[in-house]
């Protein structure tokens, strides 16, 4: 039986995201943690984490998550008043114990994956129905 590798994005440094990050990693998640810009901008556009956890309380997640694009979720550390939120985004604010952390992760995941495979058939369905009107034969059944 293979395991399920959950490959998490952190942006940024702190003490909160630090012990958040490690935490994580000792329950057996893939943590890479960024604090450059332009190297997370780049991880988040290759699209190869199912979740990104950011520190809340900093401008720099929102602005990233909205030039990344996508559907991928977001758990952010923290509160920050007036910092939009992204709609894929959740929030903790308080302090959180590190079963509480990966149960919000596996839930955000599990989401995040249920809406990308909704979203692939969808694609499916549409590249199928583009491809009979442009005259493509159907293959045999």
């Amino acid at each position: 039986m293979t395991r399920d590798v959950v490959r998490i994005l952190a942006l940024g440094r702190g003490e909160t995201l630090d012990r958040a990050a490690s935490g994580l990693t000792a329950l057996g998640y893939a943590v890479a943690q960024v604090n450059d810009r332009k190297r997370a901008l780049r991880l988040l556009k290759d699209g190869d984490f199912d979740l990104v956890l950011a520190d809340g309380e900093s401008k720099d997640f929102a602005e990233l998550a909205a030039e990344a694009g996508g559907a991928r979720p977001w758990l952010l550390l923290g509160r920050a008043e007036g910092i939009a939120t992204p709609k894929n985004a959740v929030r903790l604010a308080a302090p959180v114990a590190a079963d509480a952390l990966a149960e919000q992760v596996q839930a955000l995941v599990a989401e995040g994956r249920k809406a990308a495979a909704k979203t692939a058939g969808q694609k499916s369905v549409g590249q199928k129905a583009s491809a009979r009107a442009a005259g493509a034969s159907r293959p045999p059944t």
